[in-house]
């Protein structure tokens, strides 16, 4: 194999193998982003009708917890009846938590009794809902989740805030959602698989064809013109170099 030929074959492969790479990643990327948007409007259609129920009964107690401590909020008896209006409302749907921050980020109530009274004002997302009152929404893997029906494992999941405003159109607080999409996101991981070993086989056609069948060929006369050209010794300065199939770039200098 000529150096030339060796050249562009480890180049062919690295290239093809760049944009294998970057197709799989793309789409898994893309994939997501479309999960993580599906998944968050179905969670703020739950949000805006549990926002509409607990608000509705609870708001006037909402709005006054902000000021109340961690033991007295965990003690209230209005934690208990919103986690019964939540769980009623979230039955039968892949909802795994539920939580409802102040304004200023202090967890009112959350399915998980031990996160009420917590400070969440740092999170990026919160600050999003709270600061532009615009719904935000991330997707995370967690090999341990507390959801309202106990502890689970190993899960992707989906979590969307979503601001409430009161009369005066200013926000009153956050409502956060999260929702369980490790199914779709493992079918998603397993799809970016198959998509992988298929594009392969079909770069590896694609290579061999190139690589063994129209650039040897190409290279062929250049080939057989170097090997001729080491049997020409000094008593046969006047043998002339094979010319067939050479690319008439090349005649000249021969």
């Amino acid at each position: 194999m000529l150096k030339i030929h060796r050249y562009l074959a480890v180049t062919s492969a690295v290239l093809l193998f760049v944009a294998l790479l970057l197709v799989g990643w793309f789409y898994h990327q893309q994939a997501v982003r479309d999960l993580v948007a599906m998944t968050a409007r179905h969670n703020i259609i739950v949000d805006r009708i549990m926002l509409n129920t607990i608000w509705t009964r609870y708001g006037d107690y909402l709005a006054k917890a902000s000021d109340m401590d961690v033991k007295t909020l965990r003690s209230r008896p209005e934690t208990d009846e919103i986690a019964k209006a939540v769980n009623t409302l979230i039955s039968g749907v892949q909802v795994l938590k539920v939580k409802i921050y102040s304004k200023s980020g202090v967890t009112l109530f959350s399915t998980d009794p031990a996160e009420v009274g917590e400070d969440y004002s740092n999170s990026a997302a919160f600050q999003s809902a709270a600061r532009d009152g615009m719904p935000s929404s991330e997707i995370s893997y967690s090999d341990r989740f507390t959801a309202f029906s106990g502890e689970i494992f190993h899960r992707d999941v989906v979590e969307t805030y979503l601001p409430k405003f009161d009369e005066q159109g200013k926000i009153a607080g956050v409502f956060e959602i999260y929702s369980d999409v490790t199914e779709v996101k493992d079918r998603i991981d397993q799809t970016t698989v198959r998509l992988l070993v298929g594009l392969t086989a079909i770069f590896a056609a694609i290579y061999a064809v190139l690589v063994f069948g129209i650039m040897r060929r190409a290279i062929e006369p250049i080939r057989r013109a170097s090997q001729k050209a080491m049997e020409i010794g000094p008593r046969a300065a006047g043998a002339r170099l094979p010319t067939e199939g050479m690319p008439k770039e090349i005649l000249p200098l021969i």
